[in-house]
């Protein structure tokens, strides 16, 4: 299900560790830090609506079987929306991690490992706000093509949680599906039944 997901991932983690490897080489001081904190992050959300733009339209049509693509509005709202699994939205949690960031290398005078950890935590959200982002792209295909019963499916590996797990192969109305238990779940749900348009 996750495939071209993880192949869009994979390009855009190069782009954040260029991103933050630029910024690791530059020289701080209390009045630069801000700007360059700023424009840090700017590229980084712009790498993310990119990436995430890829990823909705590819699921969206798939799903649909259409040439349609989704709207900006359409992802913007995706992440300003608190994410069942998150607890969060993407957009206030990247707010956080800047700000988290800009307190530790003033605190800590432009400490290299603060760098690397906030590398860290960006790259881990990103792609957990990917898989939200596909999922969320599936679900509006679905109710746009009156789908109205998906069974759910785990990934039959030693990693699968034994909540996943348990709900494998379990049939939910479509509006119905239970949010994923944990952030980075790649179970999904394959349609069983669609309502006649």
């Amino acid at each position: 299900m996750y495939d071209y997901l993880d192949e869009v991932l994979k390009r855009v983690v190069v782009r954040i560790y260029d991103a933050f490897s630029r910024f690791r080489r530059l020289r701080f001081d209390e009045l630069h830090v801000v700007s360059e904190l700023q424009d840090l992050y700017s590229e980084l959300e712009s790498i993310n609506v990119e990436a995430y733009t890829l990823i909705a339209n590819y699921y969206y049509r798939s799903e649909s079987m259409t040439t349609e693509t989704l709207d900006r509005a359409w992802l913007e709202e995706v992440l300003i929306t608190p994410s069942e699994v998150m607890k969060y939205a993407y957009s206030g949690e990247a707010v956080r991690k800047r700000d988290r960031l800009l307190e530790a290398l003033i605190a800590k005078k432009g400490s290299v490992a603060e760098i690397d950890k906030a590398m860290r935590y960006w790259t881990q959200m990103t792609g957990w706000f990917a898989v939200e982002v596909a999922d969320q792209a599936v679900a509006q295909a679905r109710e746009d093509t009156g789908v109205d019963e998906v069974m759910w499916r785990s990934e039959h590996d030693g990693k699968v949680c034994d909540h996943c797990w348990k709900l494998n192969g379990q049939v939910f109305r479509a509006d119905a599906v239970p949010p994923k238990p944990h952030p980075n779940c790649r179970c999904w749900t394959v349609v069983v039944g669609r309502a006649a348009l």
